[in-house]
């Protein structure tokens, strides 16, 4: 246990002074924060300019359309315009545009309406304007039909049934905070072992080309070296996370002084029809719903899917470390066997998540190979305590397993130079009883 702690510190003090470590936990929360301001500053510079248009309704049929809004102001002129001028109206006038509507309107069949204007008229524009004449034009040809708009209204209202249940399911919209936390969980655990794997494979193969485990293994046992080693990847990118989180909160706390005016843009940017109070209900129903759910286990039970998924498959790719050079086509070829499993894992996570209860999802929550990414899944819904536990004991005892292979692939692999290793003489290593 003393020479994996010693490799443990050694993996860790070297690679935390790297120049590439400190310059790359330094520069990805500035980058993440500067993304995040650009994508501000785009959203909010993204609000309609209120565009002046000049309307000559000869109908009448849309005299109560005409109120200004976040995209228009219109401006309803009383006197005819020749034919000949209505296409210079608009840069006569300063107006945006001008739109025309004939008096021979038929609202079965519309047809003559149009809009002048010396540029172009945006696309959010246009959607919007067009979409206020088509509601108007329904309600006409309802009306001309004798139908009762309110009857219409009320035939719309939607039903809700309230789903008495031990688990957490008793709404619509917490079904979909469940959901959402389900897929995000995901998603990180995916991504984890993907990088941090892929990180301990090159370690291996840095050691290898660099003569480094010569000397190592002459004096470590395979199995302390390799736990050793992917404890202190692991550790190392531990702290990378929890510097770029206290750094981006940082950042994120010192830039949004900077942005006064941001909340009252975006409110500016919400439809007509929804209001500050509505918002602040939906944000309130969304909080009620997410303190509902079992955070704390939903927390743990994260961090501990994380650390054995990560042990797990971070043994399989130190194998594969070992037995290549610098050929990168071979590590992409002996990599697959492993990335595999996680990708599928990721995608039967994406349905687990609406299904948590199928037998695929039980199932693949417990097999250890998917259960990092697919247990994650389902915690938000609720998960029997025996299959937590039992999830944890397979994935700890395979974790345990595939590091004791890797470490009888990483003993033969670690001194073979120059030979192309094939997937039949790594079996054939496993077979030997030393």
């Amino acid at each position: 246990m003393n020479n994996t702690w010693l490799i443990l510190k050694r993996e860790y003090i070297t690679r935390v002074r790297k120049k590439s470590f400190i310059v790359l936990t330094l520069l990805v929360p500035f980058l993440f924060i500067g993304f995040i301001a650009l994508e501000i500053y785009l959203a909010a510079g993204a609000a309609p300019q209120q565009l002046q248009i000049a309307v000559l309704d000869k109908s009448h049929l849309f005299d109560s359309l005409w109120k200004d809004d976040t995209h228009f102001h219109f401006q309803v002129l009383q006197q005819p315009l020749p034919n000949d001028s209505l296409s210079s109206y608009p840069a006569t006038h300063g107006a945006d545009g001008l739109l025309y509507i004939p008096d021979t309107l038929n609202i079965l069949r519309p047809a003559g309406i149009r809009y002048f204007s010396q540029k172009k008229l945006p696309l959010e524009s246009y959607v919007v304007l067009k979409s206020k004449l088509e509601n108007a034009l329904e309600h006409l040809r309802l009306s001309q039909l004798h139908v009762n708009m309110q009857m219409i209204d009320s035939v719309k209202n939607s039903i809700q049934v309230n789903i008495e249940q031990p688990l957490t399911r008793a709404s619509e919209l917490q079904a979909g905070v469940s959901i959402a936390i389900a897929m995000i969980c995901g998603f990180l655990i995916y991504f984890i072992l993907i990088f941090f794997g892929v990180s301990v494979m090159r370690g291996v193969m840095e050691e290898k080309v660099n003569r480094i485990a010569e000397v190592i293994v002459s004096s470590v046992k395979p199995f302390q070296l390799m736990l050793g080693k992917i404890m202190g990847i692991a550790a190392v990118g531990l702290t990378q996370f929890l510097i770029w989180i206290i750094l981006i909160l940082v950042l994120w706390g010192l830039l949004h002084p900077l942005l006064p005016d941001l909340h009252a843009q975006v409110q500016n940017m919400q439809p007509a029809d929804v209001s500050a109070n509505e918002q602040m209900q939906m944000l309130q129903s969304v909080s009620a719903e997410l303190l509902k759910l079992p955070l704390l286990e939903i927390v743990i039970c994260f961090i501990l899917y994380f650390l054995g998924g990560y042990f797990l498959y971070a043994s399989l790719f130190a194998a594969i470390g070992s037995v290549v050079d610098q050929d990168a086509s071979d590590a992409q070829q002996l990599t697959f066997p492993i990335t595999l499993p996680i990708v599928i894992s990721f995608l039967i996570a994406l349905r687990v998540a609406r299904d948590p209860d199928s037998a695929l999802a039980v199932f693949t929550s417990l097999f250890p190979f998917s259960s990092p990414l697919v247990m994650v899944a389902r915690l938000p819904y609720g998960v029997p305590w025996w299959q937590l536990a039992l999830s944890l004991l397979l994935l700890a005892i395979t974790f345990l397993f595939t590091t004791w292979l890797a470490a009888k692939i990483y003993r033969t692999g670690i001194l073979l130079y120059g030979k192309k290793v094939t997937l039949k003489e790594i079996a054939r290593w496993l077979c030997r009883k030393k």
